[in-house]
């Protein structure tokens, strides 16, 4: 895709009516409250020079709070390492849970980005189907793809690229499927593009970032949610790869998190069922509806 996109900039040089469909980010720019919170950190040497390997402070406290207040899990900030966006966190992981000739579940189709992070490690791919038609994991595809070499089954929900979601009950079924044989890692990254119902969220071992739904593609923060047990020697691969994610715009996700309730843009629709959700206007542009939504990384 990345090659596609400087295919795009070259076109863009010679004709003014080039529409890139390359890449997942937003053609709005990130919100006010976002570029203010990241101004003065950049001017000022001691905020601007920040080393947290495992991320701010501030910002694993604020999004202790966020899930807290979200989905009514308390989880202790330490559980919340930070990176710099969801690319890195899979890197990571597969470093940390796999090894070579170890097994990584995937679905079909999915975002490229598992499939080449699992490689850099050794590790074989195999892959289990979402239906196209009902864009629900296929549940005997898992099943069978599962051997004694599995190490990781990666859900993504909302999926890239059909959209699909993946609510409580299918995802416990997924876990019982699994039954501790494997570390199940829940990518999360479209939560804040889902218009509908408030999206399940696993919150044990998985990923998300601000690139999607704060439209801060360019900014790379992403962060893990992790168990107790994987903390420190997930720190600690951060330590020695990327020292630490750049802190200015680790405040400017801080703001994008205060404003999620606070935004003079924020509008109400109503799902299925007459549930009614807020949603900032303009955070993640997408075409269609759920079911199916539209997704794009």
């Amino acid at each position: 895709m990345f090659v596609l996109d400087e295919m795009a900039h070259e076109y863009e040089k010679k004709h003014d009516d080039v529409i890139r469909m390359t890449l997942g980010k937003s053609e709005l720019p990130p919100s006010a409250p976002v570029v203010e919170a990241m101004l003065a950190p950049a001017a000022d040497y001691r905020t601007a020079s920040l080393v947290f390997p495992a991320g701010l402070p501030q910002l694993r406290d604020r999004l202790a709070l966020e899930y807290q207040q979200r989905y009514g899990v308390h989880l202790p900030s330490n559980r919340f390492v930070i990176s710099t966006g969801t690319s890195t966190t899979f890197r990571n992981l597969h470093q940390l849970l796999v090894t070579e000739g170890d097994e990584v579940l995937v679905p079909l189709p999915c975002y490229p980005l598992y499939v080449f992070t699992a490689r850099l490690v050794g590790a074989r791919v195999r892959h289990y189907r979402v239906d196209p038609h009902s864009l629900e994991v296929d549940l005997a595809s898992l099943e069978a793809a599962m051997t004694p070499r599995t190490r990781v089954v990666i859900v993504n929900s909302p999926g890239n690229p059909f959209g699909n979601v993946v609510d409580r009950r299918r995802f416990l079924e997924i876990d019982a499927i699994v039954a501790g044989r494997a570390t199940l890692v829940s990518d999360e990254i479209y939560v804040n593009c889902l218009f509908d119902d408030e999206p399940y969220s696993a919150a044990e071992l998985m990923g998300n970032s601000f690139s999607k739904g704060h439209r801060m593609y360019a900014r790379r923060v992403g962060y893990a949610i992790v168990g107790e047990e994987p903390v420190e020697p997930m720190s600690v691969i951060q330590h020695h790869k990327a020292l630490t994610t750049d802190p200015v715009p680790q405040f400017g996700a801080i703001a994008a998190l205060d404003s999620r309730r606070t935004s003079p843009n924020w509008w109400t629709v109503t799902g299925h069922g007459g549930t009614t959700r807020s949603r900032p206007s303009g955070t993640c542009r997408t075409s269609g509806s759920y079911p199916p939504a539209a997704a794009s990384t």
